[in-house]
Order: structure tokens, then sequence, then C-alpha cells
């Protein structure tokens, strides 16, 4: 069986349009569905990262989609619906 957020990742990463913003996004997600025991392939998607950008954008990347699951970005700008509060 596929590994949906792996290959929806992948396809984003190769795509310019998506900026390291909506890469972070699907990140969130991927490690969001992981904890509900759903297999990611985060050597893949890190590597692809990698070779897009660099070690920084990989850092970076990992930082916002940590920020978006502690509520630290608000939900409607991230897309993302994080649980807790309104605000």
């Amino acid at each position: 069986m596929a590994d949906l957020w792996t290959d929806a990742i992948l396809l984003e990463i190769s795509s310019k349009e998506f900026k390291q913003k909506d890469i972070a996004r699907s990140y969130a997600l991927a490690i969001k569905s992981e904890s509900e025991c759903r297999t990611v392939d985060w050597t893949k998607i890190n590597g692809a990262i990698l070779s897009r950008w660099s070690m920084s954008g990989l850092e970076r990347i990992k930082k916002i989609a940590w920020d978006i699951l502690a509520g630290k970005r608000p939900a409607a700008l991230t897309g993302l619906q994080t649980g807790g509060g309104d605000g």
C-alpha cells in the first residue's frame, strides 16, 4: 500500500509553486497522521527537502510544522486545525 503522505509531500516538494510554509503545513499534517498509526517515510521527505533547499530549509520547515501543531501559529493562517481555543 502506498504511503499517501510521503507521496503527497514529495510531489509538493518537487513543484516550484509550493514554498517552505506550504511544505511545513503538510509536514505538520503528516506528523499528526503518524500519531494515528499511519507511517510516513521521513527519510525520503527530509532528503527531498535537503535536495531542494538546504539543512537550514529543513530546520525551518520542521520548526514551522511543530509551531503549527503546538498552536503557536494561528490555524486561520496555516489552514490546519490544531484544536485548542479560538485565538
